[in-house]
């Protein structure tokens, strides 16, 4: 099952922000826990599970329901575009990539 939607950079004390949580990323492979690996290049950020990975997805509870955060701050989403910049998220199984539609990749 893949999964797509547009979402829109924030900021977050003068940074880029976007932040991810939503059940469809546990249906996909990133439940709370979940090691990852980030790769970014020139026009999107990849996000894949990693046994080795530095950074885990995080959990956040929304009206009594874990739901799994993952959140990008400064660089790791500035390539892509700064605040207020509608990006295209794309979760299917053992992948996340985010990219700005005005830039594929």
């Amino acid at each position: 099952m893949k999964h797509e939607w547009k979402q829109t950079i924030g900021v977050n004390r003068g940074q880029p922000r976007l932040t991810l949580w939503n059940r469809k990323l546990i249906e996909c492979g990133f439940p709370s826990g979940q090691p990852i690996t980030l790769t970014k290049d020139k026009t999107s950020l990849t996000v894949t599970p990693d046994p080795k990975g530095a950074r885990k997805v995080l959990r956040v509870m929304n009206h009594g329901i874990a739901l799994p955060v993952i959140e990008f701050l400064g660089n790791w989403i500035a390539h892509i575009g700064g605040k207020g910049t509608i990006v295209t998220v794309t979760v299917e199984p053992g992948k996340i990539r985010i990219h700005s539609p005005q830039v594929r990749g």
